[in-house]
């Protein structure tokens, strides 16, 4: 599953209202008015702005139609920064809703639109998201690469999105063997996580390093962690860490021959998988296992419909990936190529005007020197 608290990096500022659950409605009524207001002078900013703040407060099953009205809006105001962001908004919202097609188009359009601005912040939002479409895909050593750059930006300019890109750094490196690695990156966010006076990202740091401790065979420890983090992730609502907390603590009793504690955690995965319709490649085995359980006891029913579901989620994986490895290397690693050629062509242009300046003040200076020479 997707990691729910991905993308709460927003960045505070004059123009993005924070809601609760108290004066939400009361708010989006009166952005509304604003709204209807503004469409009459055409002000197209601020009617986007006040779109982008409705989306944050909406439910669920309505912001994307506001996101849909943003990005509208944006398009009209012709502002390259708020066309980028709201492509860059909706693109967050499709991935929590689990469709990463339509979130990495998204994500292609925004860093397009970016790209020609000095939005340094929503430039490495999107570095951050395309990291984590990396990530899913299996392009590990790429997504380091973007996460890397972004913890040097966000070091400095958000605390909250610092410890986001920490974690999903050390997921990272599990998933390349880097387990000593990602053990010292997980202690790094919970120290700083002090440090910072944020806890949120605590239980999540400590759901990490007990994925870390299944791939290392401490088997118990695991269970232990997995188990704790997965109280408070569950009181979030965060039911894809959950999911993949349940399946680590599935597979660590079943590593320890403890099938019968292992079932009822492979059977949670197997009934969030199908209520969210959602599927990613690490939790494909938990399907191999509930067969295996199932052939050991001869129970030809339970393995007919566990091979039909294996067989849908390798057609669900089989299309995802497809579509996004060819949208990722097409469009975003192309561009990314070509924006750099053209940095190194600007560099280059550049250093050769600054040659030739040299080159012409040193040119004129000899003729000067020869001038005055033969004139004495």
């Amino acid at each position: 599953m997707t990691n729910n608290l991905t993308f709460a990096i927003e960045k505070s500022t004059s123009t993005s209202i924070k809601f609760n659950t108290y004066d939400s409605i009361t708010k989006i009524s009166q952005l509304k008015k604003e709204i209807t207001a503004a469409k009459k002078e055409k002000e197209w900013r601020k009617i986007t702005l006040a779109y982008k703040n409705i989306v944050n407060a909406a439910p669920y099953n309505l912001r994307l139609a506001y996101c849909d009205s943003t990005v509208v809006a944006a398009k009209k105001s012709r502002d390259k920064m708020l066309i980028g962001n709201a492509y860059l908004k909706r693109g967050i919202i499709y991935y929590e809703r689990k469709e990463l097609g339509k979130a990495l188009d998204n994500y292609i359009t925004a860093n397009k639109y970016l790209l020609q601005t000095e939005d340094d912040y929503s430039i490495y939002k999107v570095k951050y998201s395309i990291g984590h479409t990396k990530y899913y895909l299996g392009f590990y050593e790429d997504a380091i690469a973007l996460f890397k750059e972004c913890l040097q930006y966000f070091e400095e300019e958000n605390d909250r999105a610092y410890l986001n890109t920490l974690h999903s750094l050390g997921l990272c490196y599990t998933k390349l063997g880097l387990y000593k690695l990602s053990s010292e990156t997980n202690k790094l966010g919970l120290t700083k996580g002090i440090e910072f006076e944020d806890k949120a990202m605590e239980p999540y740091f400590i759901h990490s390093e007990g994925v870390n401790q299944y791939c290392l065979k401490n088997y118990q420890q695991a269970i232990k962690m997995l188990k704790s983090a997965s109280i408070k992730i569950l009181k979030r609502n965060d039911f894809g860490n959950f999911t993949v907390a349940n399946f680590y603590i599935a597979k660590s009793y079943w590593a320890k021959n403890q099938k019968e504690e292992s079932l009822p955690y492979l059977l949670e995965v197997d009934k969030e998988i199908t209520k969210q319709n959602y599927t990613r490649p690490d939790l494909r085995e938990n399907y191999e296992l509930l067969l295996k359980y199932y052939k050991q006891r001869n129970d030809d029913d339970q393995q007919l419909l566990y091979i039909n579901k294996l067989l849908k989620t390798d057609s669900i994986l089989n299309k995802n990936y497809k579509y996004l490895s060819q949208k990722i290397f097409r469009e975003y690693d192309t561009a990314k190529l070509k924006n750099e050629k053209l940095e190194i062509e600007k560099d280059r242009d550049v250093k050769f005007k600054i040659y030739s300046i040299v080159i012409s003040v040193l040119l004129a200076v000899s003729l000067g020197s020869i001038y005055r020479h033969k004139k004495n």
